[in-house]
């Protein structure tokens, strides 16, 4: 064992200060690459989860639509696997919105703002063809969120629902709004 260990002239059995150094520099620069590529891992599997939410919503309405008066139904949790619409899970914004119109010919886009910390986006300029667009959060405060929502009886012509995403970028970035419209 002793033939595998360097020799110094003060220290016949150890490492000398530059080789520990030398180490270390090492092992805190893979440190850093690791912390690099791997910090924004667990925001990206936050907004594939909210994305993938959005679209088993948006698959929900579409295959609850009442074809003969093309109106969506409302959204029910009974749609869903566990009794409840999915819900973020953590209380807090963000959250999921439902854009909607209840007067036929008019179609939602996607909204320009959503607040950090509002339940839901402003539906400002979210209209630009008329008609006036509801919004309201499918978030509750004790999970599973049975519904209805927007309430019962309510007509949906045309809808969009959006959330907010996190970013995914180190120190902050832009927060951008993911948003799946009806398809007919």
């Amino acid at each position: 064992m002793h033939k595998l260990l360097p020799k110094s002239a003060r220290n016949p059995r150890g490492f000398t200060l530059i080789e520990l150094l030398v180490v270390i520099s090492i092992i805190a620069i893979l440190a850093v690459i690791g912390i690099t590529i791997f910090s924004g891992a667990q925001a990206r599997a936050r907004n594939a989860k909210r994305r993938t939410d959005v679209n088993a919503l948006v698959s929900a309405l579409e295959v609850n639509k009442d074809s003969t008066a093309s109106v969506y139904a409302v959204i029910s949790g009974s749609w869903f696997s566990g009794g409840g619409i999915p819900q973020e899970g953590t209380g807090g914004v963000p959250q999921y919105a439902l854009l909607y119109v209840s007067a036929q010919g008019y179609t939602v886009n996607s909204p320009t703002a959503w607040l950090p910390a509002a339940a839901t986006p402003t539906s400002n300029n979210t209209n630009p063809a008329g008609g006036t667009v509801a919004v309201v959060s499918l978030a509750c405060g004790t999970p599973p969120c049975g519904g209805p929502i927007p309430g019962a009886g309510t007509l949906i012509y045309s809808f969009s629902v959006c959330t907010l995403l996190e970013s995914e970028v180190i120190g902050g970035g832009t927060r951008s709004i993911y948003c799946r419209q009806n398809s007919q």
